[in-house]
């Protein structure tokens, strides 16, 4: 548990505020904190170091400042540096553990929009984020963004100069490169045009099957990564072609690198600022910029500016509340606005264009396609192909010529994507505005009027007709009032997030050696993404688990993905909720725009915590990757509360449940053309989207194949697809009969799902079956009768709990249908994420149909020493359940199971997010079982993210007391100051109704 209040960086004054998480930030940042100075770091992205970590930059360069060696020398210790060279991935990793270390506090994800002065001094600045406007408070602050965010706000903004070039790397991988390729390249005549006033270098890396390749642009190039592809296919043809047939890249500048040459500018060099604002911004100083190292020594220079104690400083009280002020503001206008360019985003922006509306698309990152071009998740996991997305995977493999061939790289290629998708956004028209965010929202009646977004350049106020939310996390619809959910019911909790990374592998395959792009994808940990300080944190962490010993050229990551892993965020409320039984059953709707599916993908192991249905399909029935499909009504794109507002991002209208199938990149691309072919149409009508013609939108999609069966099997990639053609109408008597024979026979199958959902034809039949000899037809039959809320199936439960029942002996693979080939041998709750033996999912299942009768034996159960984690909130959760019905009034029971439930130790509370409980359960005589990841879940790059959920625990124990009107144990109150959003979060109702005291008071 935490040893002190956590507290927001939006809720104290710093004594130092830093904008910019730069070198020049990052070095004034752990300046001041030696110093004993409290810092606040703050940046726009997530992008600590980012000229090395996105820009690419390598050449280090020389500094004398203890805190530079501290840095250099870590990564040189680390196999990934040398005189001329630091690794970008590795000195972000070390640099942000540097940071965690010290417990110095950054805020990610927020721009400055606005500053607060009182007497000449800078006390206060608004920032965008993802929560709206925020204010920060400090008593002295250091710009050092790039190009003087925070100064470019203030009354009397000074003076800035212009970089002299912008750099871009390539990062080129072959397993045996030749030595005496070309140092310099000479671009053809064909692309002179392109490539107008570019320079293009060549040179060896640092690590063995690397070469860098530089693209160095004149400094007012105004989209420098359009210079990307062009200089690549100069590459490719100056360089030997049998060398380049085996060459694949594998990491570009997600942005440019500004240089700059030294300047005479008296205004740059003395500006006139406030007393308590200091620049360490490089376009804010006279000096030559060029290397890491100058650009640290900006920050330090800073620092030791503020360390001076007669610097002027603000007060140290929290400026005055009211409005949160926003600078002058750049206005523009669309027929259409997408907030939120990712995966979904830009195809609605492409599709809304083509349909002929102004459209602007923004995105916080610096280029569109969201996880898939920046996350480093370049692979399509099921969903279904088809529609105008089968256009853009085609251009994406013809761009891939350059990048890398198929059979090297896992998926598509990022940077391919990222290029196709700015090139058909260009075509179509689209207005692209990279590093934005939306941070509020102007509303009149059902209708978006206009939004306010934070830019580099400064606020800017974009007003349209028609809007489309591609925020994976629906922060347009939620900044305009829309109503919302936002975690499981059992404890708050959403997917687990990842923090990716590229990585290589090599391959011999017939003597032919190759260099493969591949990509690490592990749950990281929980995260509440609609929080600043917590994404903040899940950030930090994310990245810090990369941290190791030594790396090689196949052991180190090649770059940290730009995009943390955001599996789910809000879920809108929309005019259609998707539900788990329309994609099990296969739903067609009148309304349809396309089609879904995958499995049941949900990342949770603690289904104790899901809800009745993911219970009983995974734990029961077994079916946690039988493939689920259906089509996807228009109405789950449209907000319930909104007008002129579409969805095209995993924030659309589906339930917990369903949200763990419809989630999918192809889900997403299929959504985005829908909206934005609907928004388009909607701005030319002057209709709501309610009153939207859904055959004149069918039509147009009907043209793409988005809604054509037979077009929607084309798989450009050859990955995972879910077949489209075998939608079904509602349950019939034939899959009854299917699910009875099943039923009859003891096997765990999709069909039972039919049989409980239709209780009106199978009850009889489930109720005889319940009195089978065979112990796998009863206990499959009490599982259906207990999703009724029938207690006829409550003591075959209570059997399966006080013998301990295990339910795979003899059971042999016949039993289970939907496990990957070659695993159906080994499919036992020890060898399964997703397996437990039946005593536990009878455990949980008595909350449906349990009485007074089965507390004996939970009680007997809460009270087996070190029972394990998952167990104690399996009973909890029951508990919870029984008494909230009213089918049990013991409050003496209650106090009973809370004692129980606390004893300590409680084995399995430490554990990683993909841990196997039943193979802890099967090691229940040990004081604290291992858990295991496996290897996909664990990559080698990665260390294990343990993390501490007897928090869960806790949370259950205080609903409980709280339904009973007991005291509050002492160990929940520690929870509600939890450093994690989610946490605090899911224990705000019980902190809200503290008439309750603690067992203490």
């Amino acid at each position: 548990m935490p040893t002190q209040t956590w507290q927001s960086c939006f809720d104290h004054v710093h004594d130092v505020a830093i904008l910019g998480a730069g070198y020049a930030g990052f070095a004034a940042a752990r300046a001041l904190h030696a110093a004993g100075r409290r810092v606040l770091l703050i940046d726009r992205g997530g992008d600590l170091l980012w000229e090395s970590g996105r820009a690419l930059m390598s050449e280090a360069g020389r500094e004398e400042h203890p805190l530079w060696h501290a840095l250099v020398d870590e990564v040189r210790r680390r196999g990934s540096a040398d005189d001329d060279y630091l690794d970008g991935a590795i000195a972000e990793i070390v640099a942000s553990s540097q940071l965690a270390d010290d417990a110095l506090p950054v805020l990610y994800y927020a721009g400055v929009v606005g500053v607060q002065m009182a007497d000449d001094l800078l006390v206060g600045i608004t920032v965008a984020t993802k929560a709206g406007r925020r204010r920060i408070a400090a008593r002295q602050w250091i710009d050092a963004t790039e190009h003087g965010e925070l100064l470019a706000l203030l009354p009397d903004p000074p003076a800035f100069r212009r970089p002299s070039r912008q750099l871009l790397h390539v990062f080129l991988q072959h397993h045996s490169w030749p030595a005496d390729l070309p140092a310099s390249i000479e671009a053809p005549l064909a692309l002179s045009n392109a490539l107008a006033g570019v320079k293009l270098t060549w040179r060896r890396s640092f690590w063995e099957t690397e070469r860098l390749f530089c693209i160095d642009l004149p400094g007012d190039s105004n989209a420098p990564r359009t210079a990307i592809h062009p200089a690549l296919q100069a590459l490719y043809q100056a360089m030997p072609a049998a060398v380049m047939k085996e060459a694949v890249v594998s990491h570009v500048s997600a942005v440019a690198l500004p240089t700059y040459e030294r300047s005479a500018d008296a205004a740059i060099v003395n500006p006139a600022l406030p007393g308590n604002v200091t620049p360490a911004s490089p376009a804010m100083t006279a000096e030559p910029v060029f290397t890491l190292a100058e650009r640290f020594r900006l920050g330090a220079r800073a620092a030791s500016a503020l360390a001076d104690p007669s610097t002027a400083s603000a007060s140290s009280d929290l400026p005055v509340e009211g409005a949160l002020p926003v600078g002058s503001m750049h206005k523009l206008t669309a027929d259409v606005v997408v907030v939120g360019g990712g995966t979904g985003g830009a195809v609605a922006a492409i599709a809304a264009g083509r349909a002929g509306a102004r459209v602007i698309c923004l995105d916080a990152l610096p280029f569109p396609g969201g996880i898939g071009a920046g996350g480093a998740i370049h692979l399509y996991y099921f969903g279904v192909p088809g529609g105008m997305q089968a256009e853009l995977d085609q251009r994406v493999r013809e761009t891939m010529a350059v990048f890398g061939r198929t059979q090297q790289v896992h998926g598509f290629h990022p940077d391919a994507k990222k290029t196709a998708l700015e090139q058909m956004m260009r075509e179509a028209g689209v207005t692209f505005l990279p590093q934005t965010m939306a941070f509020d929202v102007e509303r009149s009646g059902q209708r978006v009027q206009a939004i306010l977004a934070s830019r580099p350049e400064g606020p800017c106020r974009i007003e349209a007709d028609g809007w489309i939310d591609g925020t994976g996390d629906g922060d347009l619809c939620a900044l305009a009032g829309a109503h919302f959910k936002l975690g499981r019911e059992g404890d708050g909790l959403l997917h687990a997030y990842s923090q990716s990374a590229g990585c290589l592998k090599a391959q011999d395959k017939q003597k032919q050696q190759r260099v493969l792009l591949r990509y690490t994808n592990y749950d990281a940990g929980w995260v509440d993404p609609t929080d600043p300080d917590d994404l903040s944190r899940a950030r930090v962490v994310g990245v810090c688990q990369y941290l190791r010993d030594s790396y090689g050229n196949w052991t180190r990551p090649t770059y940290i993905a730009p995009a943390i892993g955001l599996r789910q965020g809000r879920q809108i409320e929309t005019r259609y909720m998707l539900t788990m039984a329309d994609l099990i059953e296969r739903r067609q709707f009148a309304d349809v725009i396309g089609f879904t599916g995958a499995h049941y993908d949900n990342h949770s192991i603690d289904f104790e915590f899901e809800s009745d249905e993911g219970l009983f399909w995974v734990w029961l029935c077994r079916q946690w990757r039988t493939r689920l499909a259906c089509e996807m009504p228009y109405g789950m794109i449209v907000p319930r509360d909104l007008d002129n507002v579409w969805i095209a991002s995993r924030a659309l209208g589906v339930t917990m449940d369903a949200h763990s199938t419809c989630r999918m990149q192809r889900d997403m691309q299929r959504v985005g053309e829908a909206a934005g072919h609907a928004a388009a149409l909607a701005v030319a009508h002057r209709l709501p989207a309610r009153d939207l013609p859904i055959s004149e939108l069918q039509s147009r999609l009907a043209e793409t194949g988005a809604i054509d069966v037979k077009r929607a099997n084309t798989n450009v990639f050859d990955d995972l697809v879910v077949e489209a053609e075998a939608l079904a109408s509602p349950i019939d008597d034939e899959q009854i009969e299917q699910g009875l024979d099943h039923l009859a026979r003891g096997v765990a199958h999709a069909s039972l799902w039919y049989l409980y959902r239709s209780p009106e034809r199978a009850r009889s039949a489930v109720l005889e079956h319940l009195q089978s000899d065979n112990p796998h037809v009863s206990w499959l039959s009490a599982g259906i009768a207990a999703m009724w809320g029938d207690a006829t199936a409550e003591p075959r439960l209570i059997r399966a709990i006080t013998t301990r029942e295990y339910g795979y002996d003899d059971f042999t693979d016949r039993h289970l249908t939907n496990l990957k080939p070659g695993v159906e041998q080994s499919a036992r709750p020890e060898h399964h994420h997703r397996l437990v033996p039946n005593w536990l999912t009878a455990v949980s299942m008595l909350r449906a149909c349990g009485t007074s009768a089965c507390v004996p034996a939970l009680l007997d159960l809460a009270g087996q020493p070190d029972l394990m984690l998952n167990v104690r909130t399996a009973i909890g959760l029951t508990f919870e359940r029984l008494v909230q019905s009213g089918r049990v009034v013991d409050t003496e029971a209650v106090k009973q199971v809370i004692e129980r439930l606390l004893r300590e130790p409680v084995p399995g509370s430490f554990v990683v997010p993909g841990r196997c409980i039943g193979q802890m359960l099967n090691k229940a005589d040990e004081a604290e079982a291992e858990p295991t990841a496996s290897p996909r879940r664990r990559p080698e790059a990665v260390l294990t993210p343990y993390e501490s959920h007897l928090w869960q625990l806790h949370l259950v124990i205080a609903r409980l007391a709280r339904l009973a009107d007991l005291p509050l144990p002492v160990q929940v109150v520690a929870c509600f100051d939890d450093p994690r959003a989610a946490v605090r979060r899911s224990f705000e109702p019980i902190r809200a109704s503290r008439s309750l005291q603690t067992a203490s008071d």
